[in-house]
Order: structure tokens, then C-alpha cells, then sequence
């Protein structure tokens, strides 16, 4: 699936907001070669956050994990996001809590379309589309 979102967004620039290892770092290489994978610390201010995506073109493509300061990337994300946008939630079922924070996400009238794919959810943020949330189930 990384491979195939890489592929898609051809993004030059990739964050991944995660303290853990990226073990998807060669899907997403292996679809956009041309992509960077720029890690993201979790427990910057919203302020740092903001400033950091500033000095960053637009983002095509975020992986984040609901850790640290999530709302506040999160937060800064949809302030830059174009209608290319997509954000990748990782591990949307691992405990109540997260599971509680997905449905923090989808109900937020800035994320337009939303796809729960059980271990992660994917986050659009196109406007000419009308706010919807799919369940996948494969």
C-alpha cells in the first residue's frame, strides 16, 4: 500500500511523524524514487511545528502515528495541505485510545473523505468533494 501511495502522490518530500523505525521507508522509495522520508519530532510546539512546514514545500504525502504531539502536527498539516494532500494513520485499532482519536479525525469537518483500513486510516483533504468516511474491509 506505501508503494502504491508513493506512487500516486510522487511527493519530493515525505514526513513521517513517528519516534519508532520506519520499516516502510523502501515501499515508499521503491514508488517515488525521487522521494525524501523527512522524520518529524513529536514534542515540538504547535508554533514549531507551523514554522517547520513553512520553510517546507506544500506536503503530498504524511505518515503520521497518533503519538506525542499529534492534534498539534496534525493542526499544521491541514493549514498548508492542497487538494493533493493525504495523510496516512498508523495503527488506528491498536488500543481504545486510539481507536478514540481515529474517530476524533474522522469527525473533523476539515478532513473531506476517510478511509478506515483497520490498521490505518487515510485522511484526504480535498474541498470539491463532499466529507465521507469509508470502511474497508478486505
Amino acid at each position: 500500500m506505501f508503494f502504491r501511495i508513493a506512487n500516486y502522490c510522487r511527493s519530493s518530500v515525505v514526513l513521517d511523524f513517528s519516534s519508532g523505525e520506519n520499516i516502510y521507508e523502501e515501499y515508499i522509495k521503491a514508488g517515488s524514487v525521487k522521494s525524501r522520508i523527512v522524520r518529524v519530532s513529536t514534542d515540538m510546539t504547535s508554533a514549531d511545528y507551523i514554522s517547520f512546514l513553512d520553510d517546507m514545500c506544500v506536503p503530498g504525502f504524511v505518515m503520521l502515528t497518533l503519538e506525542g504531539r499529534w492534534r498539534s502536527f496534525l493542526d499544521a498539516i491541514r493549514r498548508s495541505a492542497d487538494d493533493r494532500t493525504l495523510v496516512v494513520v498508523r495503527n488506528i485499532n491498536s488500543d481504545n485510545e486510539a481507536r478514540q482519536c481515529w474517530r476524533e479525525i474522522v469527525g473533523d469537518e476539515r478532513n473531506i473523505v476517510t478511509f478506515d483500513l483497520y490498521y490505518c486510516g487515510i485522511v484526504f483533504f480535498d474541498k470539491k468533494r463532499y466529507k465521507q468516511n469509508y470502511i474497508v474491509n478486505f
